[in-house]
């Protein structure tokens, strides 16, 4: 098998999930010897709109700093494919609790819905990533089990009409 290295520093390891702009790769900082997430643009999906898209959602996650909600370490262009790096949320998914436990204990229930509205409250003073409304997706596929309720990978954006602005460029 051939290990696909990005920006000679991370490696591309299984892919742990999909969607709609990307897929998100299990990796390793090879530097700091760190597990990491890479979500990678589908390349189907560069063009000039979507690509610009990708970027302003990771600095729009570089942005954010809260517990609940996943860390922006790295973005990378290199040979026209797009990466963006993030901190590994381990422990599974909402959805697949869910499959497990059908009925999750109220307390339970409870805490995921204040942790997601925290980290609501935190990213929803941030402009669209898009110029239009662009409403954040909160999904079960989306929360991962750790512990840590972030709306995980870069879904970190929220609907905001007061402020079409894009986010600066760094």
């Amino acid at each position: 098998m051939v290990t696909h290295i990005v920006a000679n520093r991370y490696t591309l390891d299984q892919k742990i999930g999909s969607g709609g702009m990307g897929d998100v790769f299990r990796g390793l900082d090879q530097r700091t010897d760190t597990p990491i997430a890479i979500k990678v643009l589908k390349s189907e999906l560069a063009t000039q709109e979507m690509v610009a898209r990708f970027i302003r959602e990771g600095e729009a996650l570089r942005q954010l700093n809260h517990p609940n909600i996943v860390t922006m370490l790295d973005a990378v262009q290199e040979n026209n494919k797009y990466y963006l790096v993030m901190d590994l949320v381990e422990g599974g998914a909402l959805d697949e609790l869910l499959r497990r436990t059908p009925q999750l204990p109220v307390l339970q229930v409870l805490n995921i819905a204040l942790d997601l509205a925290d980290e609501r409250a935190v990213s929803s003073g941030l402009p669209p990533i898009s110029p239009r409304k662009c409403f954040r997706v909160i999904q079960p596929t989306h929360v991962p089990t750790s512990g840590r309720w972030a709306s995980c990978c870069t879904k970190c954006w929220s609907a905001i009409t007061r402020s079409k602005a894009a986010i600066p460029a760094r």
